[in-house]
């Protein structure tokens, strides 16, 4: 109980020790999945949105399963104070196909018995959060940042019983003059999971940027991935159109040992309304 009121008590103090968080440039969690530590600004209101075909596919000795996924996810998020925004995203799955075959006698496929497919959509997940800035960069000492979100699932067929919980530390450092690398640390309640992201970004000219990522998920309740890490790939660019608004493509892969494999392209906008004149 003392921790959690400490935890409150800190997210109600930090924000009132604000320096200025603006840019003159719209910053986007897109391209990619890292997170910075910084927020959008007082009185910033952003939308992040994007259309993500992905394909994944996990076997075992007996079954082969095939999951493909096209789907929106939209976030949406609103500076509260200087160094402090608060956070709504959701996902939606426009069409979700999931395929389980007996991977052992292939050649009786035909059997209803030795097959499953399944076609679903609708809202797979909704969460609400807040970020944090704690400090910017000040020489190797990177700029930290903290964020905690409420991970709700979703609707209809996503269903979740109870809430889980994502607590997730973010670190940038500017390694160079222009070559800045974002990391995020990540701990999830329920899938009882640790994550890791490393991102680096750089900008090629004053309107594109180019983003490489690595980032895996550790699970410690999943028979399938208890005993390695998930590993993850991406590349991606941005391009601005003007200051408040930003167009992306990137795509990537994963694995994990000889059980998972996985692949997707994304595409997107990222948009800003400034209120603050």
């Amino acid at each position: 109980m003392i921790q959690k009121k400490g935890i409150i008590l800190i997210f109600f103090i930090l924000p009132f020790y604000t320096f200025s968080q603006y840019n003159e440039k719209i910053g986007s969690g897109r391209p990619g999945v890292a997170n910075g530590p910084f927020g959008v600004g007082k009185k910033i209101y952003q939308v992040q949105t994007g259309f993500r075909f992905s394909e994944s596919n996990v076997g075992t000795p007996f079954v082969n399963n095939t999951n493909k996924t096209f789907d929106n996810s939209t976030i949406f998020r609103i500076g509260l104070f200087e160094k402090t925004e608060v956070r709504a995203s959701a996902q939606y799955n426009i069409r979700d196909q999931f395929k389980a075959e007996n991977s052992l006698f292939p050649q009786h496929i035909s059997d209803p018995a030795s097959k499953l497919e399944t076609v679903q959509n609708g809202i797979s997940n909704w969460n609400l959060g807040i970020r944090q800035n704690l400090s910017e960069q000040k020489n190797i000492i990177p700029a930290l940042g903290i964020q905690l979100t409420a991970l709700f699932g979703g609707l209809k067929n996503y269903k979740t019983e109870a809430v889980a919980y994502q607590l997730r530390l973010l670190l940038q450092h500017k390694i160079a003059k222009k070559l800045v690398l974002n990391t995020n640390l990540t701990a999830t309640t329920k899938t009882e999971s640790l994550s890791y992201t490393f991102s680096l970004n750089y900008p090629i000219s004053p309107t594109l940027r180019v983003v490489g990522e690595m980032y895996g998920i550790k699970y410690f309740n999943n028979a399938n991935f208890k005993t390695q890490i998930t590993n993850n790939f991406d590349l991606g660019i941005g391009y601005w159109l003007s200051n408040n608004l930003q167009l992306d493509l990137f795509g990537g892969f994963g694995y994990n040992g000889a059980t998972f494999r996985s692949k997707f392209i994304s595409t997107g906008l990222s948009y800003r309304i400034n209120r603050r004149s």
